[in-house]
């Protein structure tokens, strides 16, 4: 049998493999397949990291292109791209930087699927992805791809400030006599009512004013250049000589171009200019594939955006097909994986890629206990702060000072060696990522198997020091007399035989080091019995420093009390296979708890491991860790030792790359939480700048306002200790006369549950007395709704909590424009608060230091995700460091179909302090609607939801957002909305809609009708029913809203407002099946939640592995 090839880990030999030859099966596949490229607007930092990452082959191209960029510039594209300090928030504009970045990216895409054997048979390039599909067709080679496209990123990358984009959402007959008034221009056409715009930012501001006044959606662009108009003809004698300069060769397969709306075969020598010069004319480039047929379009850009695109334009009768990989929002590895099973192909071939012909697979180890000393890891403190400072707080201590200073000589205690250890390790691995990628497989030595299992992202820094600490504690304070000790120079079995021969069955093995090294454990006696023995037999015996007899039977008890103590965490599934101490083979995920608890009273194989390693084939290793321990025992077992051929796979256990599990409240065996949190447990989703601290409670997902009357809902929200508001109406507390009581009671027992208040524009002594009555209870935190402008009553509420000497409250405000929001970015207004003086509402101290405040202590947007950034950056404008004191800077905070960790990480991404959500609640057990209405819920998504007439805001034609049910009530909103907009008033009404009033709504009558509204008369005030009596317009009114608000009180769920966040939610929770309501509970529901969200906003932002801990 031939001998094992090792190599100490290089990183060359990853950069140097080959590509793989895989043909693409093409009986299996008919329709064409069309590559999708796009270009500007499309990038952010970070985008392939999971990628690049996880991906031999990806990473590969990424390095072999990036290698080219520095030829030519200097720099790397890839350190830049990746950067820690560069969030996918962070704007990513300057275009000799952004260019090659994106390129890179789309083109080791394109070439990692290529080489699994699936071709495209049409290219199709939007502006800068036209350069990266030449390439890929082979009209133009990988130097004149880098050269054209650098210098077109150094021509173009000087800002001009007074140039600008705008992507704007209108049908082209109604935008072209706007922009040729102001004199822009259009520069993409993505869809029929999808348009880019370019020109001078001061005309662009002028069709702006137009867009918000006629509320046409649009969103100017983080550029600072006209692309695609006539404004770039001054750069052409840049441009246009260099492009002519180079060769182009025809193309392997046809590229459609959006420049020319063409099919080509070859590259015309002016095409580039024409790419960069034109507008991109991508609707009807993509018309023009799909008259060839249906097609597979596979999107190769870092964003999605030309899937959506094409299916704006791709009629719903097309039997095309679309993919894409990659987005903001993480889980690439999941689409990817989607797109290759469609082809009949596996993402294993290209996410481990160590064996056929691949090259040698890469192995991260790390040491245990012995390993130790003083200094260890000094260059690597000051790299991770992160990881230190979350380090000292587990800890209670300086894991620096015992690391590199050891002043109290505590370093070698077992209960202090082990976190050391781990912490070192820990860092050493996020090192060695960041330097040479990731590891195809780890493994550990006793101690280090939980710094592989963290490398593997089994579970999270905090997790496993909380862990090492604990099994450091037990260890340190076994009982047992007994002792472990080294034999050396003769193998394990004459070890055995010799213990056996001495009738010293106390005695097992604990380590199988090497072939001549191994260590035994047991009572002291019989030790120094066998130290005789093993001498006479020519060995060396050499007893160890250690306060009990580890790895062995002795330690059972320590076994039991440590598995206890595992039960309380939840593990991932490893991304890349780990091998167990106890077994020498990989770990099978179900049963990693167990098998850590054993380790402690079993040997550790470490020959047997790298023997299994040995028999996977070509290995390069590195020992990450203090010492060289086991680079040394690895190279006496290659020389000794012979590989075991396992029928265990390396992969048998394949690494899981998403976290997309269900809420249960029976089961958290597929929970993607890191760590079961505890009620006084931290648990923070991203950076909530101070949030959490400053409301006083456990994490920035907040509770949006749920009906005070689903108290059993809120009661078990309030004890996850989530800021938790419920909604107090004037309806509610008509319908509940005690409702608002119930709700002040359980703030006596939940602090950080809020009250949710909505402005009554109608009614505004309503939300006085209100007000009024809050003012007066113990309540802290308030969240106010559809104050489209600041009242008086507000105001007050702001002022008296504020300025409160103890117990000051707190206000959040929803809005859902910008324009709403720089209202409460202020203090409160002169003239109101002059007023409220005035009346007594407010006394002369508090009046005084009212315009020292600011109105709201957090924004929440319910609007456009997108606009979340331009928020945020308004917000930073306004509050300077030198602001006063008493001005805390606002956070910010983001609602609206937000029911998902995806959607999380995208508002978080984007800027966010904070989340909210509310409705996703009221499917669970503990919500008071019905069994039919949550079973309608739980299967919702966007499809169910309708726009419907707002009982409340009747007159003010306010829609609200409901599922789309048979309920009597929409249809009847619908009706009466429709009726009222038509008829002019209830006497003047035609006979027609009298007749159809009288036969479906009010059999009675309608003069019968409105005589019982005013004997019942609970829901307007006497001043209403006066004017309608005069005005026949105002009595059709409230007739109509009686009428709904009756109605809607019988059926509530089909009539009140709900969020899509609960389509959101399913649409996550639903992809291995329907997860029913009745295995949803609340409070597993807003722990795992947060839990699995701050997995993934950490994955998204790719804090794991790099800023989070370090």
């Amino acid at each position: 049998m031939s001998r094992l090839r090792l190599n100490r880990f290089n990183p060359v030999l990853r950069i140097g493999r080959q590509p793989m030859s895989i043909q693409r099966n093409h009986s299996a596949i008919t329709k064409p397949v069309v590559f999708m490229l796009p270009g500007q607007g499309s990038q952010y930092y970070q985008m392939g990291r999971d990628l690049y990452e996880h991906l031999p082959r990806f990473r590969y191209w990424m390095e072999t292109l990036d290698k080219k960029v520095q030829e030519r510039v200097g720099f790397s594209v890839i350190e830049d791209l990746f950067h820690t300090s560069h969030g996918k928030s962070k704007p990513f504009i300057d275009l000799a930087r952004s260019h090659p970045a994106i390129v890179l990216v789309e083109y080791s895409l394109a070439k990692t699927i290529m080489e699994t054997g699936i071709t495209p048979d049409y290219f199709v390039g939007a502006s800068l992805g036209e350069f990266s599909a030449a390439a890929l067709g082979e009209a133009i080679s990988l130097d004149t791809l880098f050269d054209l496209v650098l210098h077109q990123g150094e021509q173009l990358g000087t800002e001009k400030s007074n140039l600008g984009m705008t992507s704007v959402l209108i049908e082209a007959h109604r935008l072209l006599p706007i922009i040729e008034k102001y004199g822009c221009e259009v520069a993409g056409e993505h869809s029929a009512s999808h348009f880019v715009i370019a020109g001078y930012k001061a005309a662009l501001d002028m069709c702006h004013a137009v867009f918000k006044s006629e509320d046409i959606p649009f969103q100017p662009l983080t550029v600072n250049q006209a692309f695609h108009c006539s404004l770039l003809d001054t750069e052409k004698n840049k441009l246009l000589p260099f492009i002519l300069a180079h060769h182009y060769a025809g193309l392997n397969k046809p590229l459609f171009s959006c420049a020319t709306k063409e099919k080509m075969l070859s590259i015309p020598q002016d095409h580039f200019w024409r790419v960069i010069r034109e507008p991109i004319y991508f609707r009807s480039t993509i018309q023009l594939i799909e008259r060839e047929g249906p097609c597979i379009y596979l999107d190769l850009g870092p964003s999605s955006t030309l899937t959506n695109f094409a299916k704006m334009n791709i009629g719903n009768d097309s039997q095309s097909k679309f993919f894409s990989v990659m987005d903001p929002f993480g889980s690439d590895l999941n689409r990817l994986e989607k797109l290759l099973g469609y082809f009949g192909k596996e993402l294993a071939a290209l996410n481990h890629n160590t064996q056929q012909g691949s090259g040698p697979m890469n192995a991260y180890v790390f040491p245990g206990q012995g390993s130790q000393f003083i200094s260890m890891g000094k260059d690597l403190f000051r790299e991770f702060p992160d990881i230190v400072a979350t380090a000292d707080q587990i800890l209670g201590y300086s894991i620096e000072n015992l690391c590199t200073q050891d002043q109290e000589k505590k370093l070698n205690l077992t209960q202090y060696t082990q976190p050391a250890l781990y912490v070192v390790e820990a860092m050493s691995y996020l090192k060695a990522a960041r330097e040479h990628g990731e590891p195809h497989v780890v493994a550990g030595h006793s101690l280090g198997e939980y710094s592989a299992l963290f490398a593997a992202g089994v579970f999270d820094f905090a997790t496993g020091l909380k862990l090492v600490k604990r099994r450091g504690e037990l260890m340190s304070t076994a009982k047992v007399d007994g002792g472990m000790a080294a034999v050396l120079n003769i193998d394990s079995e004459r070890i055995t035989g010799i213990l056996r021969k001495g009738n010293l069955s106390g005695i097992d093995v604990a380590n199988f080091n090497k072939p001549t090294q191994t260590v035994i454990a047991g009572p002291k006696d019989q030790l120094a019995t066998a130290a005789r023995l093993f001498e006479r037999a020519g060995a060396n015996f050499i007893p160890l420093n250690v306060s009990a007899p580890f790895h062995s039977r002795y330690m059972k008890s320590i076994e039991v009390e440590f598995s206890d103590y595992l039960q309380q965490f939840s593990f991932k599934p490893p991304r890349v296979p780990v091998i167990s101490n106890v077994t020498a083979r990989p770990h099978d995920p179900s049963t990693i708890k167990n098998l850590l608890a054993q380790q402690i009273s079993h040997p550790v194989r470490w020959t047997e491991t790298i023997c299994y390693l040995m028999g996977q084939g070509d290995f390069n290793y590195l020992e990450l860790g203090p010492g060289d321990v086991l680079t040394k025992l690895i190279t006496s077992i290659v020389q000794h030792c012979e590989p075991i051929q396992s029928d265990e796979p390396l992969h048998k256990y394949p690494p899981m790359h998403a976290s997309a599990h269900g809420l249960s409240s029976s089961s958290r065996n597929n929970d993607t939480s890191e760590i079961s949190p505890t009620a006084d447990e931290k648990k923070v989703i991203g950076d909530d700048q101070g949030l959490s601290d400053f409301f006083n409670v456990r994490s920035n997902y907040v509770i949006r306002p749920l009906d005070c009357q689903q108290h059993e809902l809120i009661s078990e929200l309030s004890k996850s200790g989530s800021l938790t508001f419920a909604a107090i109406t004037h309806d509610a507390i008509v319908n509940d006369a005690d409702a608002l009581n119930k709700i002040l009671s359980l703030n006596k027992i939940y602090p950080n549950l809020g009250v949710g208040i909505t402005a009554d524009i109608i009614y505004p002594e309503r939300e006085t007395s209100l007000i009024n009555s809050l003012l007066r209870s113990t309540v802290r935190h308030f969240y106010a709704k559809h104050y489209y402008r600041v009242s008086a009553a507000l105001t007050k509420l702001r002022v008296k909590t504020a300025l409160r000497d103890k117990d000051r409250g707190t206000l959040m405000v929803e809005v859902g424009s910008l324009e709403e929001a720089r209202n409460f970015l202020r203090p409160p207004e002169r003239k109101i608060v002059e007023n409220l003086l005035s009346s007594g509402e407010i006394t002369p101290q508090e009046a005084a230091q009212a315009l020292d405040i600011n109105l709201a202590d957090a924004i929440v947007y319910n609007g456009d995700w997108r606009e979340l950034q331009s928020l945020v950056q308004m917000r930073d404008d306004l509050f300077k460091p030198d602001s006063p004191s008493s001005q805390r800077k606002p956070y910010i905070g983001s609602t609206g179909s937000i029911g998902s960790p995806i959607s999380i990480a995208r508002a978080m991404n984007c800027g966010a302090d904070f989340v909210c959500a509310g409705d996703i609640f009221l499917c669970t057990q503990e919500s008071g609607l019905d069994t039919t209405a949550k079973n309608l819920l739980q299967s919702a998504d966007n499809s169910n939801f309708i726009q419907i007439p707002d009982a409340d805001l009747f007159e003010f034609g306010r829609k609200l957002s409901v599922i789309n049910s048979q309920s009597d009530y929409i249809h009847a909103a619908t009706s009466l909305y429709s009726l009222w907009k038509k008829e002019p008033s209830l006497d003047a009404m035609s006979d027609a809609g009298k007749v159809y009033l009288e036969t479906h709504f009010f059999h009675e009558g309608l003069a019968i009708a409105w005589n019982n509204l005013v004997s019942e008369n609970i829901y307007f005030s006497n001043e209403e029913i006066a004017a309608a009596n005069t005005n026949s317009r105002i009595k059709m009114t409230l007739l109509f809203k009686h009428y709904l608000k009756k109605l809607r009180n019988r059926s509530p769920l089909h009539v009140n407002e709900l969020d899509r966040e609960i389509a959101d939610l399913n649409q996550w929770l639903n992809k291995n099946g329907e997860s029913p309501w009745n295995n949803r509970g609340a409070y597993s529901a807003v722990n795992n939640l947060i839990d699995a969200a701050v997995v993934v906003t950490n994955q998204n932002m790719k804090l794991v592995s790099s800023q989070a801990f370090g």
